[in-house]
C-alpha cells in the first residue's frame, strides 16, 4: 500500500517531500522550499489537491514514470505549472503529461 500524506503544511526545508516509496500526496501547502516535493529517487507519486508554489529549484521534480498524476494542484499562477528539464520551473521533470489544472 502507498504511503498517504495529507493536510499538512511543508515549508522551508531543503526538500520539503523526498520519496522512496509510493505514496499519495493529498490537501498539503508545500512552499518555499529549495524543492517541494522530490521524486527522482524513487517510489510513484499520485499528487492531487495540494498548493504547491514558491519553491526555489522545483515545485516537483521526477524522473519518467516516478509520478502517476499532478492532477487539480495550485501552482501559484493561474495558467498551471511551468514545465521543464530545467531547474527552477514548477515541475522539473522528462514529461508534461502527468498534470492537468
Amino acid at each position: 500500500a502507498a504511503h498517504r500524506i495529507e493536510d499538512s503544511t511543508i515549508s522551508t526545508s531543503t526538500t520539503g517531500i523526498d520519496l522512496d516509496a509510493n505514496a499519495e500526496i493529498v490537501r498539503n501547502t508545500i512552499t518555499d522550499n529549495t524543492v517541494g516535493i522530490n521524486s527522482e529517487t524513487g517510489g510513484e507519486a499520485v499528487i492531487h489537491f495540494n498548493d504547491i508554489l514558491n519553491n526555489e529549484d522545483a515545485s516537483v521534480e521526477y524522473a519518467d514514470g516516478n509520478v502517476d498524476s499532478l492532477r487539480a494542484n495550485w501552482w501559484g499562477n493561474e495558467n498551471g505549472p511551468d514545465v521543464s528539464t530545467d531547474a527552477g520551473a514548477d515541475i522539473v521533470g522528462v514529461a508534461e503529461r502527468v498534470f492537468e489544472i
